[in-house]
């Protein structure tokens, strides 16, 4: 394992705390919609290989295309701004951006326990590199300005709702 990997469960009951305050309400989601499982047919775009499928934080779906599209910043306020045309999600880009850390965590096990079960899409060294770049891509996340800056709202978020109960 990458060396400061045992900060990350820390992190990640932070994260779980965070959540369970915030009382997300979760809806179907694919969990792994990245490009490659997006087919262009004649009916249109179809999402498909919903294997991983289930109730999930929308956002998560959200970060988790953007991280395996490689959008860049514009394309990821695009993105939100299609998904949420209302404007309704006010805590949705927060989220996002929170999500986009656990969609890397998830990328990084997947990748690094493949070889394990024998996975034959690549060799047990490129899963470990293309696990490396996923964890290397958690680490620029969370020391991202716009990461600790979208904790803070949600911790505040959950400070404020808690004190109107």
């Amino acid at each position: 394992m990458p060396y400061g990997f045992d900060k990350i469960l820390s992190i990640l009951s932070s994260i779980e705390s965070l959540y369970k305050k915030l009382n997300i309400s979760v809806v179907p989601c694919h969990n792994d919609p990245n490009p490659s499982n997006f087919l262009l047919t004649n009916q249109g775009l179809m999402l498909i290989d919903w294997e991983y499928s289930g109730n999930n934080d929308p956002a998560w779906d959200l970060a988790y295309l953007s991280i395996a599209s490689k959008l860049n910043s514009h394309q990821d306020s695009l993105l939100l701004k299609f998904y949420d045309t209302n404007n309704q999600d006010t805590t949705l880009y927060n989220r996002f951006i929170v999500n986009k850390v656990l969609t890397q965590l998830w990328r990084f096990y997947w990748l690094r326990f493949q070889p394990l079960v024998e996975n034959d899409m690549a060799t047990k060294k490129e899963f470990i590199n293309f696990s490396n770049e996923m964890y290397k891509n958690y680490e620029n996340i969370i020391k991202s300005s716009e990461f600790i800056n979208s904790c803070n709202i949600l911790l505040k978020k959950t400070s404020n709702d808690l004190k109107k109960e």
